[in-house]
């Protein structure tokens, strides 16, 4: 294929020409033509858009002179990942991905008007779209669809991965695609909207505005339900406080649903809240209007239930309707639609395994001035790898305290009546010195959700990772008392549940072009343990802490303990670190 050749320009530029120094002279079409315009009066940045037009040619595969302004706009988005897989440095994919806009801004000076390619029939849409701040959206679905009635929500959502392939975030993707939808409603489209949009009316009422006798009622349930002990609960009915949390939530929704949906008056103790008929009416709402699932409104009565069944309130309360509504609730095909969701989130093992690497490049390629940016560094690559190593629930996560009386993460001696799996290189090292220190993890079973007793060694495989970021980097993210976590926010706090999950979305879309969620990291790790170990669901388990294996007594000279899976763990990411190496 032959190219023209785009010479450099000039560096002795001056600023670009308005559009009113450019009237009666026609609108460019092409980058080729855009460049000629650009010549006449070269400005500063002429030798770089030469350079960044050298990459869009590479990219679209077509000569300046074939490729349409047009083109460069629709296809935008799948530069960042071009450049990214061609290996460019991120400061060089940073400054041609800028350039791209800056190449539209100087074509939109010399006349090019992307409106003008724009369908009669979207035309009234894209006059609502530019007070929403969706324009570009819709100049995407324009190139595509004949009219706005043919957009569906698979559009949407292939949108929305495109975006946040392309790095975007996903949070404000969601919401520019929202006001999208808003548009095409205000425009008189009703069908196959987005759920998001007929969930918008808030309905439910916070705990502190219940009114005073069953503001009472609740909060006593709540604290019997949390109590170490409560006479009448059975000994596994006692609720984490997240857990708590979201029982507190489902009696809000469904008050909220009895005085602001409903228009119910007199609902002031938990019984005449807990009444057959409004709660039959609160699930066919949820499922038939809000579109909430049948599965998720099941596990909130779920819920429900086990929370009131035992309390003194109820003693008194038929309840025997409670579970025929259970188990009249449709949840036919939710598995398979759980699955679906997942299925586009997902991120094969080997390129999720490649992130902690590409973190530390960029971190040693930055300058030494740079103490600040190298230490967010360090704790994302110890995230990712962690949650690789250990596949832990994002609360054992985020809440990992490395400080206090009763840290989860330490390095100390394994006294000789721990019953716990030791890998062969600390059973060495304590052969060598029995008052080796080792790193270990203990969790309590007041601080896992299947409420077992944790404590494993920490993979050697991460305790290099791990000793480099506490000595070096940690200290550069505090802002003030040290909170006792692993990892720090960027206001020097423990990090909660938004922020954890907006920043390894965040991490994995970026470099790995998928926004991966902390919880599927479980679900990958299971999968690629399972293709290399078809059927070892006992180790898998142990490794995942799940409940099913209380049932299995068994290995390790007849000792039962949650962690005798991690060495096999440990043996099995060493191998492929060791080949990856050798490749």
């Amino acid at each position: 294929m032959k190219c023209s050749k785009i010479p450099n320009g000039t560096l002795l530029a001056r600023e670009v020409r308005n559009s009113s120094e450019t009237t009666g002279l026609p609108s460019p079409k092409t980058i080729e033509d855009l460049l000629i315009r650009l010549r006449e009066d070269p400005p500063n940045t002429l030798p770089m858009l030469c350079s960044t037009a050298a990459r869009l040619s590479d990219y679209l595969g077509k000569c300046p002179n074939e490729m349409t302004i047009d083109e460069v706009a629709a296809a935008r988005n799948g530069f960042r990942p071009f450049l990214i897989d061609r290996k460019y440095k991120p400061g060089a994919v940073k400054s041609y991905v800028n350039y791209v806009r800056i190449f539209l801004d100087c074509a939109a000076k010399c006349g090019w008007n992307p409106d003008e390619s724009v369908p009669e029939a979207w035309r009234g849409v894209m006059n609502l779209a530019e007070a929403a701040k969706c324009k570009d959206f819709v100049m995407h679905f324009a190139r595509l669809k004949a009219s706005p009635n043919e957009v569906t929500l698979s559009d949407s959502d292939e949108l929305l991965r495109s975006k946040i392939g392309a790095g975007y975030s996903y949070a404000h993707t969601v919401a520019k695609i929202n006001r999208f939808w808003r548009v095409l409603r205000q425009l008189g489209r009703t069908d196959a909207l987005p759920k998001a949009l007929s969930r918008e009316a808030e309905y439910g009422i916070r705990l502190d505005q219940f009114p005073d006798p069953l503001k009472d009622e609740v909060q006593t349930l709540l604290k019997w339900k949390q109590a170490a002990f409560a006479l009448g609960r059975p000994k596994t009915g006692r609720l984490r406080p997240v857990t708590a949390k979201l029982l507190e939530g489902h009696i809000c929704r469904l008050y909220g649903f009895a005085v602001n949906v409903r228009q119910i008056a007199g609902v002031v103790s938990l019984p005449s809240l807990i009444d057959k008929a409004l709660v039959s009416d609160f699930v066919e709402w949820s499922i038939n209007e809000r579109g909430i699932k049948g599965e998720g409104v099941l596990n909130s009565l779920k819920q429900l239930y086990a929370a009131i069944r035992y309390h003194s309130t109820f003693a008194s309360v038929d309840l025997s309707w409670f579970k025929p509504l259970m188990d009249s609730i449709p949840t036919d095909g939710d598995d398979e639609k759980r699955k679906e969701r997942k299925g586009w989130n997902y991120l094969e093992y080997q390129k999720v395994e490649a992130i902690p690497e590409k973190i530390r490049a960029e971190r040693n390629s930055l300058p030494q001035s740079c103490t600040d940016h190298a230490a967010h560094l360090a704790m994302y690559e110890l995230l990712i790898k962690l949650l690789l190593v250990f596949a832990w629930r994002q609360l054992n996560v985020r809440n990992c305290r490395i400080q206090g009386e009763q840290p989860n993460l330490f390095k100390a001696k394994i006294e000789p009546y721990r019953q716990m799996d030791r890998p062969e290189w600390v059973i060495h090292e304590q052969e060598r010195n029995p008052d080796a220190q080792i790193w270990q993890v203990h969790f309590s079973k007041d601080e896992t959700k299947k409420k077992h007793v944790v404590h494993a060694v920490v993979p050697r495989t991460l305790i290099g990772l791990l000793e480099d970021y506490l000595h070096n980097f940690r200290h550069h993210l505090l802002r003030g008392s040290d909170p006792g976590t692993l990892f720090i926010n960027r206001t020097g706090g423990p990090m909660t549940m938004q922020q954890t999950t907006r920043l390894v979305s965040r991490l994995v879309a970026r470099h790995g072009g998928v926004r991966v969620t902390p919880h599927l990291f479980r679900d990958i790790v299971a999968f690629e343990w399972l293709k290399a170990h078809p059927k070892d669901f006992l180790t898998l388990s142990k490794i995942l802490w799940h409940k099913d294996v209380q049932t299995t007594i068994r290995i390790y000279g007849g000792r039962f303990d949650e962690s005798s899976g991690v060495c096999g763990m440990e043996n099995w990411i060493e191998e492929r670190e060791a080949r990856s190496e050798s490749k």
